[in-house]
């Protein structure tokens, strides 16, 4: 982690992605930082990057007014129902007036993988679903593994919600962002909510075609799945920016996702050449700050 976001409010205009300009001037092809050596060095891969596998993006399920439905807790990376959660079940199932359809959307906390926690919240749903069939049999019960994101070790997040299937909205998750080439952050300063929440809207919204790398120091193998990256590691997020210019055409389009926790500033000879390398590749780059 080198490099503070005051330096970057200069370089890229963060707090309102907007186009870099086009020039002609040329620029060397390496990029040695001025106070601690090429940032190469601190890298397990080529550029401090790799191209990742984004998947299919899906939904996000919300429930519009939780007063009317039922929280279930569990254990920490568990989805074994207590004897209590049953009955809180088999009372709110057997209520009136019972609901033409139920939905149950699985949440997890923030920790681990998110295809860990995605199928961890599927097999809470699931476990709810069974119990439901026992209690009544023939009920019409939807299941919904894409609840919302939360962050860190947190007991309330580890639920399962039940309610009536009009109580449930499904929406596309924000933001939308949309770009030929996506840099985001797999810093381990990126963990949890920030990190999931931009992985989640940018497989959902990018366009087919489009190329999708994490900057990192640590060793991923080349076209991983996107749902089984973990955040951890150093910043190297400037260090993978000029390395992903080089595969862009011009007219392109870059998004940068980061939270540039940064060490070291930006020297003004570096800063200078990240801009003239985009003026000379003639391509457009925004960033996200988070």
């Amino acid at each position: 982690m080198r490099f503070i976001f005051f330096f970057l409010l200069l370089l890229l205009g963060l707090t309102h992605p907007t186009p870099i300009e086009v020039g002609s001037s040329r620029v060397s092809n390496s990029f040695i930082f001025e106070q601690m050596g090429d940032g190469q060095d601190r890298c397990c891969n080529s550029g401090c990057m790799v191209r990742i596998r984004p998947g299919q993006g899906e939904l996000v399920a919300r429930v519009k007014n939780e007063s009317h439905a039922l929280s279930v807790y569990f254990l920490e990376n568990s989805a074994v129902l207590s004897t209590d959660s049953i009955e809180k079940i088999k009372t709110f199932v057997t209520g009136s007036p019972t609901p033409p359809e139920l939905s149950i959307v699985g949440y997890t906390d923030g920790c681990g993988t998110w295809s860990h926690n995605k199928d961890l919240s599927i097999r809470r749903a699931v476990a709810v679903k069974k119990q439901v069939a026992k209690i009544k049999p023939g009920l019409k019960v939807t299941v919904q593994g894409a609840g919302e994101v939360s962050h860190g070790h947190s007991a309330r997040n580890r639920k399962v919600h039940l309610t009536n299937s009009r109580n449930i909205v499904l929406y596309e998750p924000p933001p939308k962002i949309k770009a030929d080439f996506y840099l985001l952050d797999a810093s381990g300063s990126m963990q949890g909510t920030k990190f999931e929440v931009y992985r989640r809207a940018i497989i959902y919204h990018r366009p087919a075609g489009s190329q999708v790398y994490i900057a990192t120091t640590k060793c991923v193998t080349t076209m991983k799945s996107f749902s089984s990256v973990s955040p951890n590691g150093g910043t190297e997020i400037w260090y993978a920016y000029w390395s992903i210019l080089d595969k862009m055409l011009p007219g392109q389009t870059l998004v940068v996702i980061s939270d540039f926790d940064s060490k070291y500033p930006l020297t003004s000879r570096e800063k200078s050449m990240i801009q003239e390398k985009v003026r000379q590749k003639r391509v457009t780059v925004r960033a996200i700050s988070i």
